[in-house]
């Protein structure tokens, strides 16, 4: 991420699921407290995992982020929205750094250029040493040219900066009313790991219960 911040969309921060409204930030809201209590986390000093009830404005969520070592599994369920601004997940918004390979649950990967990319659920990416995986719903991944300035966010030059981006997320549309998601992210120098089903998979996804199951550990997380 060093150095990416002028062309960033900084309503599509990594891990964040967000209101893509248009416009300025408003100053008065760009931090602040969601309006739900529950949030927590468990651990025992080698795997553990967070989650929140999320609610700020017109938009709800519940979230829960479980760490296996490498592998980093996020589930979202119960997201909706009563605005008119679409909603999107944010996988990640990094520098685009090499080749990207596809694929979509077959034996074989598919190197991808410049453009829009869809991932169905039990498909995979590969980027720079990650591989990306979605369990449930489909992600959207773009290749491309992102521009912007320093000052764009306050600080440094106004000189436009043009940078390759790899940006891939998860697409809930306007005023979605349920919806959900999963999908893992994995350190994978080699890409050995975007062939094949993986090694997690999510036993529950709802507002009552978000749980997932890691096969070469055979642990559970809930």
């Amino acid at each position: 991420y060093r150095d990416i911040f002028p062309v960033w969309n900084w309503r599509q921060i990594p891990g964040t699921t967000v209101a893509q409204r248009s416009g300025p930030f408003p100053q008065d809201r760009v931090r602040g407290f969601g309006a739900r209590a529950f949030s927590g986390g468990v651990s025992d000093g080698q795997i553990g995992c967070a989650g929140m009830d999320f609610e700020r404005d017109s938009l709800v969520a519940k979230k829960a982020y479980f760490c296996f070592g490498a592998s980093l599994v996020v589930l979202g369920c119960g997201i909706a929205c009563t605005s008119d601004d679409a909603v999107r997940t944010t996988i990640n918004q990094c520098h685009w750094r090499g080749d990207v390979r596809l694929c979509s649950g077959a034996s074989s990967a598919t190197p991808v250029g410049e453009g829009v990319h869809d991932i169905a659920a039990g498909g995979a990416v590969w980027h720079d040493g990650i591989t990306y995986r979605m369990l449930e719903g489909a992600g959207t991944l773009r290749l491309g040219a992102q521009s912007g300035a320093w000052t764009d966010f306050g600080v440094g030059s106004d000189d436009v900066v043009t940078l390759p981006v790899f940006n891939f997320g998860v697409e809930h549309g306007v005023r979605p009313d349920g919806a959900a998601l999963a999908y893992v992210v994995e350190g994978d120098p080699d890409g050995s790991r975007l062939t094949g089903e993986g090694r997690i998979s999510s036993v529950a996804n709802s507002t009552a219960l978000q749980a997932v199951f890691d096969t070469e550990s055979a642990c559970a997380q809930a």
